[in-house]
């Protein structure tokens, strides 16, 4: 009768724990279309989101303002906030360049919510060892934000004024050629003087 064998192993698994995550920050990376120098473009949100089953009371928000505070600006509304699962509030960045060409620069979004405040609060157990602090979960995350600033220059229109050209319409005369316009005058001289010597003679008659 044949002895059966066993044969054995080891067989190693490998896995990586990770906390589910609380809150999206999205997006990372903000670009603004090309601004004129000296004017604000329209505000562009960076949505914190409550991506977890409960709801979520933000309790600290650390950072979110721009690193180059002279081109870029930013508001929240999320600071104290309650989200419910699905819920967002919004860091609103603007870019307000004040030279020509392009600006990049950072900012960290840091928060807390109280889930993790509450963990990170719990110290004892009515017994008789301290507990560990559980490590407070803080949801951040980095934004880039970038524009261009540009200077329109403004042509004035040529503006096309109506001059009214007077227009002179010289009606010319011709003056007579030499000569002309002499045969009735002359005409008339030579009847008068032929009148003229009749009426003498018949005068003479008449005195003789």
């Amino acid at each position: 009768m044949q002895q059966s064998r066993q044969a054995s192993g080891t067989i190693t698994l490998n896995g990586n724990g990770t906390t589910a995550p609380i809150l999206g920050i999205a997006p990372s990376t903000v670009t603004f279309s090309d601004t004129e120098v000296g004017s604000t473009s329209t505000g562009i949100d960076v949505t914190i989101t409550n991506v977890s089953a409960d709801s979520q009371t933000l309790t600290s928000v650390a950072g979110g303002a721009p690193l180059d505070g002279v081109n870029f600006g930013g508001v929240q509304n999320c600071v104290g906030v309650t989200l419910a699962p699905g819920a967002s509030c919004a860091f609103t960045y603007s870019f307000h360049p004040t030279t020509v060409g392009l600006h990049s620069t950072t900012t960290t979004i840091s928060i807390t919510t109280e889930a993790a405040a509450a963990a990170a609060r719990a110290g004892r157990s009515v017994g008789v060892r301290a507990l560990a602090v559980p490590a407070a979960t803080v949801e951040s995350g980095i934004i880039t934000l970038s524009g261009t600033g540009i200077e329109t220059t403004t042509t004035p229109t040529p503006t096309t004024t109506a001059t009214a050209t007077a227009t002179t319409t010289t009606t010319t005369t011709a003056l007579p050629a030499p000569g002309a316009n002499l045969t009735f005058p002359l005409g008339l001289a030579l009847i008068m003087m032929l009148l003229g010597s009749a009426f003498v003679a018949v005068v003479r008659r008449s005195g003789r």
